[in-house]
């Protein structure tokens, strides 16, 4: 019986590439049609069932995860082809889902095949959706801000702070690598900046980098203990949602 064989990829030449590549492989399969536009996948998939997906994860409309959502095939195997960099590959690597880094090469690709022949591969939402959690984190870690002071603007990387301590209307920013630097903007300004997915406000005075956490210690609020040794105090009424969040790290 012939592997059924879906390509979804909003790039009409990626589609094309991996077409053409498949045919470079000896195996048999079918393939059922080739799509840019997840709503229209969606519509043909539902009348002719794959075996197989060859998902993007970006495109416009739907990104992969709502796209599997809608479509809702829990027994589909999926293959992720993507163009994201090697950061953000450990999420593909944490939630051991399969994925084909753009431009595909033949021997991965072939590999992918045989690994969705024998149903190793199967469309499990829980993992899928850690895993898009995790892209949006490692895009969040990426991002700079900047931060005025009085001598001009410093550009910073946002994975380089370590936490944020309220001075009145002025903010002490520390980094990892031991530089500290004197924002002239208030600790809610500096709250709005950061990416919420990687920054948590755990006292009126101390914002805390969560991928920075070593452990957490019980002691009124709490206590966090950063890298580079640092301790800071979490407030009683944060320490519910601190915890969750630290859970989903």
């Amino acid at each position: 019986m012939n592997l059924k064989i879906a390509i979804l990829d909003d790039e009409k030449h990626a589609c094309e590439t991996l077409e053409w590549q498949l045919k470079q492989i000896n195996i048999d399969y079918d393939l059922v049609g080739t799509f840019q536009k997840p709503k229209e996948a969606i519509e043909a998939l539902k009348k002719n069932k794959p075996d197989l997906i060859f998902l993007d994860i970006e495109m416009p409309g739907l990104n992969g995860f709502q796209f599997l959502e809608q479509l809702d095939m829990p027994d589909v195997n999926i293959v992720f082809t993507t163009a994201y960099d090697k950061f953000a590959l450990n999420a593909f690597r944490i939630n051991a889902v399969d994925y084909l880094i753009k431009p595909v090469d033949i021997a991965e690709l072939e590999t992918a095949l045989k690994r969705a022949i024998n149903n190793k591969d199967l469309y499990k939402p829980e993992l899928i959706g850690k895993l898009f959690t995790e892209l949006s984190r490692s895009k969040s870690c990426k991002v700079k801000i900047g931060l005025p002071s009085v001598h001009g603007i410093d550009f910073v990387n946002c994975q380089e702070i370590i936490y944020c301590h309220s001075e009145s209307n002025y903010s002490r920013i520390y980094l990892d690598s031991g530089r500290k630097i004197l924002a002239s903007k208030t600790l809610k300004d500096i709250e709005a900046l950061l990416p919420e997915e990687l920054f948590f406000r755990v006292h009126n005075s101390y914002i805390a980098n969560l991928s920075k956490v070593i452990s957490y210690l019980h002691d009124n609020g709490g206590t966090l203990i950063l890298e580079n040794d640092v301790k800071i105090k979490v407030s009683r009424g944060k320490k519910k949602e601190l915890l969750e969040k630290l859970e989903s790290f």
